[in-house]
């Protein structure tokens, strides 16, 4: 990539669509995220609030249509879902709308999926 030693490889630098889908996203959360979220959540049981709501690809569209996202939602679901099983938790969407830098926040959650990999791949040994 032609880095300097003290030079880093961004996520702007190597998926620059993605971050502009996740912030665009994110702009149109805004305050009524959270309402739809808890409902969400509410409507999965009381585990749901602590562990969160699994979306599907049904669901998560139906919370873009409510948001006013109008591009691609199975493009987007695919930056929340890293390890393609078809779904999203609401607990990372939440994660990521409450993170103040777009781009922190996916790397958060990529960290989180790599660190739970981990994990399942230690507990099968």
């Amino acid at each position: 990539l032609g880095l300097k030693d003290s030079q880093s490889v961004r996520l702007r630098d190597i998926a620059p669509e993605a971050l502009e889908e996740c912030t665009t996203f994110k702009s149109l959360c805004g305050k009524q995220f959270g309402r739809i979220i808890n409902a969400m959540e509410a409507g999965e049981g009381p585990k749901a609030k602590a562990n969160g709501a699994s979306l599907d690809a049904v669901a998560f569209k139906d919370l873009c249509v409510k948001l006013g996202y109008t591009s691609d939602s199975k493009s987007l679901m695919q930056h929340f879902d890293p390890d393609g099983k078809g779904c999203v938790n609401t607990k990372n969407l939440r994660f990521f709308n409450e993170e103040k830098k777009d781009e922190k926040a996916i790397q958060g959650l990529v960290k989180k999926h790599h660190a739970l990999q981990k994990e399942k791949w230690r507990e099968k040994l």
